[in-house]
């Protein structure tokens, strides 16, 4: 039975009739969906891919690519995202401080690893110790630390006490929640994200001083705080903030998104680290204990094999700066968040896949600096087409971004209607809307719950001319079709 409810009902003279312009029109705006859809995917077809054989990502360059393959033989849930974040984020950890960047600044990095829930993201917290503990040397556990400090002063005095380190942070999806929260500000948690925040590439942390001696401890040079946390995609997506991106804590962070199913259970996991990967780590940590505790403090800085890695670098900074400034003309947060300080991700990582090869004199070529370029607009090009189809945040935007995104999908056949006639014809039933959003965390944590919230979402796409309303006795003539439909008339913007 169709509903009473009047929300977004547009005047008569508004209603699409069915007279033949608007049924050639819809079905132009049909084929133009489907047709910029299409270009599209065949575009990311055509660019750089860090895809190998059937993984979903290439095994990054020389002895780091071999770290990485160990610990994806280690894990018994063996996904090879978990598996390169989790090389990357020990390197961080272990070369953080006692190593510097062509442009001096620290090997030091936040990541986030983004799963599915049982894809396998846990191994981070096993296998990054066991990794520390199994190369034989005396206080390289030094190195990471799985520990959910409590708030802003207790990490505050970790990283005093110990710099050069890696958090190792479980649900950290969670506390990125409550840190994005307005009904939590000034608690511990979003006190924590400041410190991660103010961390970050800081030159000089200040000391703590108190009026017991005893609990006062000096400031230190370089903190150099790497960070390991790992969240759900719901969860994560769905707690970022236009503040956030402003602010740079987002930006921050390098995240690698899980796009691999559940893999079959690896029964004979263990971890072996035998041969390139013990050859790399062995001497590395080695060398970063005697670089941190022997004064004068001289962190060693990484070069280039030849002037072809860093042209790639440069090249690479020159199209972030022309991305930034183009989000920033279209006053786009989201946009300008992702690619700023992406070079300098390219560039630290870029850094740690050469302090692996060669820890005492650490050159990067062109496959350090292309696999970690292609790692950084991996991260980028996955955010974006998460905002661009509402998956990022809530607000207004965001729901009109994922009605449109089932409206693509309604139209391209990947949402199947009960009504099969009416796609073809550029049609969507508000019915398929509905059952498409009431689940989704925008609608369903509005207000006035999800009905309403599609109410207000349709009645503004309405008024701005990207839906119209059928006329419900056409459609019910020309269809048999009872509740209310929407013709797509525009597709700039969304498609």
């Amino acid at each position: 039975m169709p509903s009473n409810n009047n929300i977004g009902q547009p005047s008569e003279a508004m209603l699409d009739n069915f007279q033949e312009p608007s049924v050639q029109h819809g079905k132009v705006v049909a084929e133009s969906l489907i047709a910029a859809c299409n270009a599209a995917q065949a575009e990311i077809g055509i660019n750089p891919s860090l895809t190998d054989d059937d993984l979903p990502m290439r095994w990054p360059a020389g002895d780091a690519g071999h770290i990485a393959a160990a610990l994806y033989r280690a894990s018994y849930l063996p996904q090879q995202e978990v598996a390169i974040v989790a090389t990357l984020a020990l390197l961080s950890g272990i070369a953080g401080r006692a190593y510097r960047t062509p442009t001096g600044a620290t090997l030091s990095q936040y990541y986030l690893l983004v799963a599915p829930t049982g894809s396998g993201k846990d191994a981070i917290h096993k296998l990054i110790p066991q990794v520390l503990r199994s190369v034989g040397i005396a206080q390289a556990d030094r190195f990471a630390v799985s520990e959910r400090f409590v708030s802003a002063p207790a990490l505050h005095r970790r990283i005093l006490e110990q710099p050069g380190f890696l958090a190792l942070h479980p649900e950290f999806g969670k506390r990125l929640v409550t840190i994005s929260s307005p009904r939590a500000q000034g608690g511990h948690d979003q006190q924590f994200g400041d410190k991660l925040t103010e961390a970050y590439e800081k030159e000089y942390m200040e000391g703590i001083y108190r009026s017991n001696p005893d609990d006062c401890v000096a400031g230190v040079e370089w903190p150099a705080l790497s960070f390991l946390g790992e969240t759900t995609p719901h969860t994560f997506y769905r707690a970022l903030t236009i503040e956030m991106m402003e602010d740079g804590f987002y930006s921050r962070f390098l995240t690698v998104l899980v796009t691999s199913e559940r893999p079959v259970s690896n029964r004979r996991a263990s971890l072996d680290l035998f041969g390139n990967a013990w050859e790399s780590l062995h001497p590395l940590i080695s060398k970063a204990i005697e670089i941190n505790d022997t004064p004068p403090f001289k962190p060693i800085e990484v070069g280039y094999v030849n002037a072809s890695a860093w042209t790639h670098l440069d090249n690479f900074e020159e199209e972030c700066r022309q991305r930034i400034n183009h989000a920033n003309k279209g006053e786009d947060a989201f946009g300008a968040a992702v690619w700023n300080r992406a070079h300098l991700k390219a560039l630290k990582i870029s850094s740690l896949l050469a302090v692996a090869d060669n820890c005492e004199e650490p050159r990067i070529s062109r496959q350090h600096a292309a696999w970690a370029i292609d790692l950084v607009r991996r991260d980028a090009q996955t955010f974006m087409e998460k905002v661009d189809s509402g998956d990022v945040g809530d607000g207004d935007d965001v729901r009109q971004k994922k009605v449109m995104e089932i409206c693509l999908k309604i139209l391209q056949g990947k949402i199947k209607d009960k009504n099969p006639k009416l796609s073809p014809e550029g049609i969507v039933t508000r019915r398929v809307l509905q059952t498409n959003t009431s689940r989704l965390a925008p609608f369903k944590n509005h207000p006035l719950k999800a009905t309403k919230a599609l109410d207000e979402t349709i009645r503004s796409l309405l008024d701005t001319g990207v839906l119209m309303q059928v006329e419900p006795h056409k459609a019910v003539e020309v269809y048999g079709e009872h509740g209310k439909c929407y013709r797509v008339l525009d597709v700039d913007g969304h498609s």
